[in-house]
Parts: C-alpha cells; sequence; structure tokens
C-alpha cells in the first residue's frame, strides 16, 4: 500500500479473524472430544447400521 499501512492492515484482519476462531475452538472442545470435521469424519465412514426387524413378528 502507498501509505505504510498494508502491513498493519494484514495483522489487524489476522487478528480479527484468529480471536474468534480460537474462542470457538475452545467453547467447542470443552463440549465435545472431537472437533466438527472429525465428528463429520467418523459419521461418513461409519458402517451402515442393519435393517431393523418390522414390529409384527
Amino acid at each position: 500500500m502507498p501509505n505504510g499501512r498494508g502491513g498493519t492492515w494484514t495483522v489487524a484482519a489476522w487478528a480479527g479473524i484468529c480471536a474468534p476462531t480460537m474462542a470457538a475452538a475452545v467453547l467447542w472442545l470443552r463440549r465435545f472430544d472431537r472437533g466438527p470435521l472429525e465428528l463429520l469424519w467418523r459419521r461418513a465412514y461409519r458402517p451402515p447400521r442393519p435393517a431393523p426387524e418390522p414390529a409384527g413378528r
């Protein structure tokens, strides 16, 4: 940037993105033992459940 504030803007943008992300991660991991993508990954690769038996038999 011509006015010399490019580095300051970059650091401010980085901090503005990282701070809420880190806070959300701390709150998430207090409740769950895995991250959200790990949770989706495990559910996607879980073997299918067997079909339930009919109720009338």
